[in-house]
């Protein structure tokens, strides 16, 4: 049932914008993929779709299997010999009322400074940085900002003390060459 434009102004409704088509819009036929989407079993996909070879489901003698599922490639933190190296250490940036100096969360703290080499979604360095518990590494990447006796440059400073503290900890360990030895 058609609703004339008299209708339309009478009921409220606007016609839209877009001008009218004349001809209807032409139907065509749905075309196959060569490779069909399948739901990835895989927890680490999330349940995101994957394309597997159209025929990789079909045996040599014709007869047809489920369709083999391929893993999707996942990208995972790069594990460098400094961020191995923080395993069991002591946290260097000991904030106060922050730091539970719990060496089972001890992680290596990136700068987050742009004359470190931070930048946006990129890390700095592996040599601008400290050892950290969880709790100080959390509270370092912002978690100050809450807490109105912090500034960032207090922050800073006392990433510039934790850094200073790592530093002989990695030569000790081989990881980083004196600079003066160049």
């Amino acid at each position: 049932m058609k609703r004339s434009s008299m209708a339309l102004g009478t009921t409220g409704l606007t016609r839209s914008p877009m001008p009218s088509r004349n001809t209807p819009l032409k139907r065509t036929a749905m075309v196959a993929s060569s490779t069909p989407l399948v739901r990835s079993p895989f927890p680490s996909t999330g349940g995101q779709l994957a394309r597997t070879s159209a025929m990789s489901w079909l045996k040599t003698d014709g007869t047809a299997t489920a369709p083999r599922m391929r893993r999707m490639r996942t990208r995972g933190p790069k594990m460098t010999p400094i961020r191995r190296s923080a395993k069991g250490e002591d946290c260097t940036l000991n904030f106060a009322g922050i730091c539970r100096n719990n060496t089972d969360t001890t992680v290596w703290c990136h700068s987050n400074r742009l004359i470190d080499g931070k930048g946006m979604g990129i890390k700095a360095k592996d040599e601008a940085g400290c050892y950290g518990c969880a709790q100080c590494h959390a509270f370092l990447d912002g978690g100050w900002a809450s807490f109105p006796d912090w500034t960032y440059d207090l922050v800073q400073d006392h990433f510039e003390v934790a850094r200073a503290k790592s530093r002989p900890i990695l030569k000790h360990k081989g990881l980083i060459a004196d600079e003066y030895s160049k």
